[in-house]
C-alpha cells in the first residue's frame, strides 16, 4: 500500500494518517502482508507513521541544510530523526534525503544533491 500525504507546513488540515487507513488495507494481516509506505515531502510526519505502523516512510523537503548556517538551523527545526538519513522507530523505517534541487538560492555547501534508490525486497 503506497500512501502520499500533503505537506503538513503547507496544509496544517490534512487527513490523518489513521483517517486515510481506516476503511482501506490499512490494517496487516496474515493475509495482508503487503508493506505500508508513506511518501511524505515532510518528515515531520515520521512519528505519525510510526505511531500508525507504517513499515516504511520516505522524505524530502530538509534539503539537508542546503548551506551553512542554515544546516545548523534545520537540524534544530526538524531534529536529528527528520534531519537527514535512515532511521528505524519500531517497525517503522524511515529516509530522509537531501533531493536533487535547491530552495530559493540556487546553492549548496556541504549538502550533496542526491537521488536514493532503494530495494525494497
Amino acid at each position: 500500500m503506497l500512501i502520499g500525504r500533503d505537506d503538513v507546513t503547507t496544509n496544517p488540515d490534512r487527513r490523518k494518517l489513521q483517517d486515510i487507513l481506516t476503511g482501506s488495507e490499512g490494517e496487516k494481516s496474515s493475509a495482508n502482508e503487503k508493506p505500508r509506505i508513506v511518501v511524505d515531502h515532510n518528515p515531520l510526519g515520521i512519528k505519525e507513521a510510526a505511531d500508525n505502523k507504517i513499515d516504511l516512510v520516505l522524505c524530502g523537503h530538509t534539503h539537508k541544510g542546503q548551506f551553512f548556517p542554515t544546516n545548523v538551523f534545520t537540524k534544530l527545526a526538524y531534529g536529528k530523526q527528520g534531519y537527514y538519513g535512515y532511521y528505524q522507530d519500531g517497525g517503522t523505517q524511515s529516509v530522509v534525503y537531501s533531493g536533487a534541487g535547491y530552495f530559493q538560492m540556487p546553492m549548496r555547501i556541504g549538502s550533496n544533491s542526491e537521488i536514493v534508490v532503494l530495494n525494497i525486497l
